[in-house]
């Protein structure tokens, strides 16, 4: 059987993966200097007491409003968040075998293991911060971050799907419930616990950057998740647009019959080393070309920090002069998608804030004996710990929020917008919603314990959190709807107007100060007045049903 991976095709192989490359190195170095200026920022705000915000996402909106949260994140919970059984799917003989399954929490990034035999909780003893899980009959640790999390539609289970280079995961459980219990947990763990990432925080996010700038450059305008090290996310990048691009002719011409799958396996073999060694190479020879420039950047960076402070607003407005005007026909048509999208997923959503209050005032009032003396630390750890679980300590089953999910999860109208919502359907919108809500909720558990420590009485420490829990649940659901939106209609927003924006961009360039001209990007600068621009007009939408949104999670805090 002959070949159709040939010498041409290989080539052109080549071709795109140096493409790709040469577009990602270019973008890394200029990113990398742009983030340094972000992150000397940060550094001189944080010297003078206050914050500055960095824009961690594709669509971010900032603290809506005059009014600043006031719950503060406790810190990592070194805690078990369930033990329980399920039955796992072997990767290689595919065969199921019950396994005993130990879901740690934040401090252990929500890694999940699982063992041959029954454990016990007391026999996970907290070290350095972490839970230190004991060894014996441990058969396997599973690290979720950039994973789906979905039901099996074959039977009672569920099942985890990640990219060609994670392996799936199966696993069917013995009852409904037992699934509705373990889905949070995985989902949790899926979107929070952190990949391998390059310790050092400007490399990583100008490599975030860099990848986006590769996507757009060939027209992957999709949303995407960071789901692995830098090396492995490029690479995989690369082997997708090589597969869009190249390779679908090549498998086409592979003869049907019996060794068809096997040559298609090593050709696809081939080109995974090929792009495999590009990334490596490209990685390497960047992130070595950083350490050599960092500290000379970090130096001139600074002495230009107040220059460029006095410039980039100047920028920003001649910026918006350029481009308001091409931007806002966009920003108008798919203004009508985000609102036909909340007019259906406004209350729901709202539902879950309301029933976050609730929780926690009725969760508080039953434990007010158990808060005082020497107990009081330990039961109040035991119910943050408690805020994901199903248990009768656990806010979101008090207040009606696993309810709320459920029933949100079964709203067709929410599935019939799938097209509307990047794909989205109503389990996905469920956890990202409960997910916000559960934060709250563990924020103010800890508000509460901090507030005992220092004296205060439990009645008047939570009355006290439950004020800030209302006002942080009325900033949050504005700012959850916002995001929400935005980022489902950013992707096409940009889709359509950055062709449109670069001729009126390139003259802004020569009015850059030659100085000054390393550490500015009018690309970025754009993206910013994109997304004012963007939320401005999303605001006009959320503004008739947010006032009526916040009264009743006022009324849910004075039950």
């Amino acid at each position: 059987m002959s070949n159709p991976f040939d010498e041409a095709s290989r080539q052109r192989v080549q071709e795109v993966i140096e493409e790709c490359m040469t577009t990602f190195s270019t973008e890394f170095i200029k990113s990398y200097k742009v983030n340094l200026i972000d992150d000397i920022k940060a550094a001189a705000a944080a010297a003078e007491g206050k914050s500055a915000r960095k824009r961690t996402k594709s669509f971010h909106v900032n603290t809506v409003g005059e009014n600043e949260f006031r719950l503060v994140a406790p810190p990592p919970a070194a805690t078990i968040i369930k033990i329980g059984t399920l039955t796992k799917r072997g990767d290689v003989k595919k065969n199921w075998l019950k396994r005993y399954f130990v879901a740690l929490n934040e401090a252990n990034n929500f890694e999940i293991l699982y063992y041959d035999h029954e454990v016990k909780g007391e026999e996970f003893e907290p070290e350095d911060g972490k839970v230190n899980p004991p060894t014996k009959g441990l058969k396997g640790r599973i690290k979720l971050a950039g994973y789906s999390v979905t039901k099996m539609q074959d039977g009672v289970g569920i099942q985890l799907e990640g990219n060609e280079s994670q392996r799936p995961w199966y696993f069917k459980a013995e009852s409904a419930q037992d699934v509705a219990e373990w889905m949070p947990i995985f989902q949790r763990a899926a979107k929070e616990a952190s990949p391998p990432q390059d310790e050092d925080p400007v490399v990583h996010a100008a490599f975030m950057d860099a990848y986006r700038e590769v996507r757009w450059s060939q027209s992957l305008w999709g949303s995407w998740s960071v789901w692995g090290a830098e090396e492995d996310m490029l690479g995989e990048l690369v082997n997708e647009i090589v597969q869009r691009r190249v390779m679908s002719d090549v498998y086409d011409a592979v003869p049907s019959g019996p060794m068809k799958k096997q040559m298609e396996g090593f050709i696809k073999k081939t080109v995974n080393g090929m792009v495999r060694a590009g990334a490596s190479a490209t990685w390497k020879t960047s992130t070595t070309t950083i350490s050599q420039i960092s500290g000379p950047m970090r130096t001139a960076g600074q002495a230009v920090l107040g220059p460029i402070a006095e410039q980039e607003p100047q920028m920003v407005d001649k910026i918006v002069t350029a481009i308001k005007g091409l931007i806002m026909p966009a920003i108008e048509k798919f203004g009508e998608h985000a609102k036909k999208i909340f007019e259906v997923i406004a209350a729901p959503i709202a539902e879950f804030f309301v029933c976050a209050v609730k929780g926690f005032t009725k969760v508080m009032a039953a434990q007010t004996s158990n808060l005082a003396g020497d107990g009081a630390s330990r039961k109040l750890s035991w119910i943050r710990s408690s805020v994901w679980s199903h248990n009768s300590d656990s806010m979101l089953m008090a207040g009606g929020g696993w309810a709320a999910d459920e029933a949100f999860r079964a709203l067709a109208a929410i599935d019939a917008l799938a097209p509307l919502l990047g794909g989205r359907d109503a389990a996905s919108l469920a956890f990202s919603t409960t997910r916000s809500v559960a934060k709250l909720l563990e924020k103010a558990v800890h508000d509460v314990e901090m507030q005992i420590e220092t004296g205060v009485g439990a009645v008047p420490a939570i009355s006290t959190t439950t004020g800030k829990l209302v006002n942080d649940c009325q900033l949050t659901v504005e700012t959850f709807y916002l995001e929400l939106l935005g980022g489902i209609i950013i992707e096409p927003v940009n889709e359509n107007i950055t062709p449109l924006i670069q001729e009126p961009l390139a003259p802004l360039n020569e009015l850059i100060p030659e100085d000054l001209k390393d550490f500015f990007d009018l690309q970025r600068l754009a993206g910013k007045v994109v997304d004012e621009t963007l939320v401005s007009a999303l605001q006009t939408i959320v503004a008739p049903a947010l006032d009526s949104t916040k009264e009743k999670i006022a009324n849910a805090g004075n039950p």
